[in-house]
């Protein structure tokens, strides 16, 4: 006669096969939440990025319809002193009020020659054709530049 063995219960090697095969899934699973979340940070932070240059650009071209008193080394200054920062003219301290990380704006206005047939330095006759503007923002170590024109 044959003893049957009947067990109840779970042996220790079923145990430690099933404690691996979950700490494998908690491993996977963490990972996938790890890598999701890195690129939700990343694709966030270049929201803000894009978002601050889209602004930025809003501003410059806000600030460069006002009537323009000189233009010369790359400083581009207006007439009259309504620009909300004490009477201040100069654009990069307009731009810098709004945007502190803001590391340099240049500027260089360009008009048609008599002939109208090309574009030279503006010379303080009336108000520039058009103005070429180059503006780079710094933040959390990335420099942005936004580079572009405005014709009155």
């Amino acid at each position: 006669m044959t003893a049957e063995r009947r067990e109840r219960g779970v042996t220790l090697v079923e145990l430690l096969a099933a404690l691996v095969i979950s700490a494998i899934l908690i491993v996977a699973a963490s990972r996938i939440f790890l890598s999701g979340n890195r690129q939700f940070l990343l694709r966030t932070a270049e929201s803000h990025r894009l978002e601050d240059l889209h602004r930025l650009k809003g501003v410059v071209q806000g600030l460069l319809k006002r009537d323009v008193d000189q233009c010369s080394g790359g400083k581009l200054s207006f007439r009259g002193g309504d620009g909300g920062m004490a009477g201040e003219k100069e654009a990069e301290a307009l731009i810098k009020g709004h945007f502190p990380d803001l590391a340099r704006a240049t500027f260089r206005c360009l008009e048609t020659d008599p002939n109208h047939t090309v574009l030279v330095e503006w010379k303080d006759w009336f108000q520039p054709r058009l103005i070429e503007y180059s503006v780079i923002l710094k933040k959390n170590g990335k420099a942005d530049t936004l580079t572009g024109s405005w014709i009155k």
